[in-house]
């Protein structure tokens, strides 16, 4: 049959915050008696000196008191060192112990981050050469449809037409797909290369070339001056870029629209972009930065849905991190931060 100690050890694992390894425990009982027999001990040296001072006259008691006092001292001093060495010894195994688990658990973390590194090297790879090699076939689906419509028009019915109009507009968006992807894997390959970048000029840049695209449209745009961060230029531009094109895009269905950048004191210190555009559901914002992942039809707006992803990859990479907030017709804005930026 198992002691009470024994069976409360037995109750845990040596990973357990509760385990005591049985060395340790040993430790503990053999300090439990060296206390007792202090104790009993220093009480009967007390006790001979006492009875010696009640049936001995003269000085004898006192000298009796003295002896029984300065051996039951002798044996307090010994018996604390002999605790304090127990002591000593528990505290040095359970450092040991604390040692031992935490090396543990740093090669663990070392290993699966290692893991970790490797699939996502693999996935990037992947990416990549299914993304270039897609292409080339792609290309020739859509010239050879393009070269059906030119010639071969005028003998096609108008559902014939229809269907080959078909192929090459799918074509071509999925050759968008194919580029926003490839885009994707540079951005995850790419070495950083940081400086003190502009971000307003950047984002004034980006504003100037989305207006000549489409010079029919009233955009207001509202870009607070003089704003930097630190980081590489060429991705941040892809960030930017990515987020003025989403406001951009669905703002579209405003006769006037409003696009802000800037920088927003809550709910924390942080870069924004805001549009007051079509907006989205709170309830969907989890998706927002996922691959191929959209909350609008691509008749209402189009695209590919590696936008947003790209944005977070590239903050991500740079230590930051990047949220939405908005609601149904009512626009969205997109908070990103950048640590080691000069102006949050």
């Amino acid at each position: 049959m198992m002691t009470s100690a024994e069976t409360d050890a037995s109750l845990f694992t040596p990973t357990d915050p509760g385990y005591v390894s049985p060395p340790r425990g040993r430790s503990l009982g053999r300090m439990r008696t060296t206390l007792l027999y202090v104790a009993v001990a220093g009480g009967a040296m007390l006790v001979v000196a006492v009875g010696a001072w009640g049936l001995i006259g003269g000085p004898w008691p006192v000298l009796a008191a003295l002896v029984g006092a300065g051996v039951a001292g002798a044996f307090i001093s010994w018996g604390l060192t002999k605790v304090a060495g127990s002591a000593a010894r528990v505290r040095q195994g359970a450092e040991a112990e604390i040692r031992r688990l935490n090396q543990q658990l740093e090669n663990r973390v070392q290993e699966r981050t290692a893991q970790l590194q490797a699939i996502n090297r693999e996935l990037e790879a992947f990416c990549y050469s299914v993304s270039h090699d897609l292409r080339a076939p792609l290309r020739s689906i859509r010239g050879f449809s393009e070269v059906l419509l030119d010639r071969y028009r005028v003998q096609l019915d108008a559902r014939g037409q229809e269907y080959l109009e078909r192929i090459s507009q799918s074509s071509e968006q999925m050759d968008t797909l194919i580029e926003d992807l490839l885009k994707l894997s540079r951005v995850s390959r790419s070495e950083l290369h940081l400086q003190t970048v502009n971000l307003s000029e950047l984002v004034g840049s980006i504003a100037s070339d989305l207006v000549k695209s489409e010079p029919g449209r009233t955009v207001e745009f509202v870009i607070a001056p003089d704003l930097n961060a630190r980081g590489d230029e060429r991705l941040l531009r892809v960030a930017l870029d990515n987020l003025l094109q989403n406001a951009w895009k669905f703002s579209g269905q405003l006769a006037r629209a409003r696009i802000e950048f800037g920088i927003a004191a809550e709910p924390e210190a942080a870069f924004y972009v805001r549009d007051d555009g079509a907006g989205f559901d709170m309830a969907y914002a989890d998706r927002l930065f996922g691959v191929f992942q959209r909350l609008h039809s691509l008749r209402e707006f189009p695209g590919t849905g590696v936008g947003l992803a790209t944005v977070q990859r590239i903050i991500n990479r740079h230590g930051g991190r990047v949220w939405a907030t908005g609601a149904v017709n009512q626009g969205a804005t997109f908070y990103f931060t950048l640590p080691g930026h000069d102006d949050l």
